[in-house]
């Protein structure tokens, strides 16, 4: 007998921004979507900051959103309890960090540092590798004894703001009288998730001999260049506008010292620090110093290194680490299962951690009656070339699954993974396959007697234009200039609607967050809310 299904329909990085002007959500064509929002009780939710266990200020992100979507109250994010560790001082008495500075002290070695440098606080935050600084320089370590590994962002941040961050980065080097700077590699290469092993070992090898290793494939011509300046790397393919090497994509730079020697690699009898506080993309590259058995690409033999990180990365990767979250209790997917219903998590691969792994807050086996769906992404350099993606055939193996489960859990990458590249006419394409793939399930939905609840976990492709950098001293806007804008946005709120015909004529409740989404689905469930699940109803 086919079930009737509640389905919560997440459109990855669909915000709500009342501005035309390069918001591709309001420029795509989306019948469906904008007949559904004229007819069902629609509110916005806040999907950042403090709101979802951020700082304040601080954009979303598809982790951090999948988590309180999951979790139906706000969960605490490491950024938050790192920060407060640095401020108490306990930060510096972390055994894992501590191991791997005594190990440098007794043998010799060197200390390498390395992880994404920025601020833009999803994946790192520069007060977190600056207090590893501090903490070698307050162990006595001397300047040649800490390599500092640039990973650009240009992601999570501007395309071109990695110049500031390693200009600030070598200021602090300086005060301290500790570290140099050895490596400046794009994260397209150091910090890829999908099993594009060819990128990781690009940056593998800057990393560790200083040259491109590889003797087949698509980036075998890629050449290491030598510099003597960090600052100087950057600049000098910024000025590369033709071949757009900006920070995400920065091919690996090598720096040399005053005699034009390359400065020192990671090598036996050293320590590395990996300092992202989100696992999900350093773990490929940490693989390839951990695993004995690495299969990933030919590294040469394995290194005699500790290795520490700065969260638990994964179960399956016993690194020590310096910080591990307490998953919380009572969160909706074991809610669900201990109603004995059954679940299905659907996406393609750009999302399918989210909702699984992060959907459950890093839990990584599935609950009781929970089965998962994953359709691969395209295998495209960046999502631009084929803003589609695999939506369609996402679509098409979710309604097959639709009679089998009483609660979906659906999530289209489209928005926030094309939004990333910055290209406009894209964007407005990935919103409108969206869109259509949205009407297909519906009717599916809608066949089965089933309801649906359609959000996003925090925006992207409503604003595709920097603002802040075409808009004129007196306050009005250049529109003759395209500066892309390529970040999730730190201030829109995402839409929120809930579609179930007995209800056509409630009023959903103003003021709610991303943490108030799973209360709304036990209620509509019928099933009670845990006393643990601090979010409420929106009705």
């Amino acid at each position: 007998m086919a079930r009737k299904p509640l389905l919560l329909c997440i459109l990855d990085g669909w915000g709500h921004n009342p501005n035309w002007y390069g918001n591709a959500v309001k420029c795509a064509r989306t019948p469906n979507f904008d007949r559904l929002a004229a007819t069902y009780p629609l509110t916005y939710l806040r999907c950042q900051g403090e709101a979802v266990g951020l700082r304040d200020g601080l954009m979303g992100n598809s982790e951090v959103g999948h988590e309180n979507l999951g979790a139906g109250r706000t969960v605490l994010q490491e950024i938050l309890f790192i920060d407060r560790a640095i401020d108490d001082g306990s930060f510096f008495d972390k055994p894992a960090f501590v191991a791997c500075v005594e190990r440098v002290k007794q043998r010799g070695g060197r200390l390498h540092l390395t992880g994404l440098t920025s601020d833009g606080g999803v994946h790192s935050a520069e007060s977190h590798y600056l207090a590893l600084i501090d903490l070698a320089a307050q162990a006595g370590l001397q300047r040649d004894q800490v390599l500092f590994h640039v990973i650009t962002d240009g992601r999570d941040t501007d395309p071109k703001s990695g110049r500031d961050y390693v200009a600030r980065l070598e200021q602090h080097l300086r005060e301290r009288g500790v570290g140099r700077i050895a490596t400046v590699v794009g994260r397209y290469y150091a910090m890829d998730r999908d099993h594009r092993w060819p990128r990781t070992q690009i940056a593998y090898d800057s990393l560790v001999y200083g040259e491109n290793r590889q003797t087949d494939g698509d980036l075998t011509g890629i050449e290491f260049e030598r510099h003597h300046s960090a600052l100087e790397a950057i600049e000098g393919a910024y000025a590369l506008n033709d071949l757009k090497e900006t920070d995400e994509f920065m091919k690996p730079k090598v720096l040399v010292d005053e005699q034009g020697q390359m400065l020192p690699r990671i090598a036996d009898g050293d320590s590395l620090i990996v300092f992202n506080f989100r696992g999900d993309r350093p773990r490929q590259i940490l693989r390839a110093f951990h695993d004995e058995q690495f299969h990933g690409f030919d590294r040469g033999r394995q290194l005699d290194v500790q290795l520490a990180s700065m969260v638990l990365y994964d179960v399956s990767l016993p690194v020590a680490y310096g910080f591990k979250r307490q998953p919380p209790e009572q969160i909706l997917g074991e809610v669900v299962a201990a109603a004995g219903l059954t679940q299905l998590r659907a996406a393609e691969t750009e999302k399918y951690p989210h909702v699984s792994f992060f959907f459950n807050n890093q839990l990584e086996a599935p609950f009781p009656g929970e089965t998962r769906l994953m359709v691969k992404s395209p295998p495209v350099a960046t999502y631009d070339l084929q803003p589609e993606m695999s939506a369609y055939r996402l679509a098409g193996a979710v309604i097959d699954e639709l009679p089998k489960n009483e609660v979906v859990i659906l999530n289209f990458a489209n928005p926030d993974m094309v939004g990333h590249t910055g290209i406009f006419e894209a964007a407005v394409k990935a919103c409108e396959t969206v869109d259509q793939c949205l009407g297909i399930v519906l009717e599916r939905l809608a066949s089965l007697g089933g309801r649906a609840i359609i959000t996003a976990d925090h925006g992207n492709a409503e604003e595709m234009i920097n603002y802040a950098k075409i808009t004129r001293a007196d306050g009005t806007i250049d529109y003759s200039l395209r500066e892309p804008h390529t970040t999730h946005t730190p201030a829109n709120l995402t839409p929120c609607l809930l579609l179930d015909d007995e209800r056509r004529e409630l009023t959903l409740r103003e003021g709610g967050a991303l943490s108030d989404i799973a209360p709304t689905m036990l209620k509509l469930l019928g099933i009670k809310q845990p006393d643990a699940m601090t979010g409420e109803s929106l009705f």
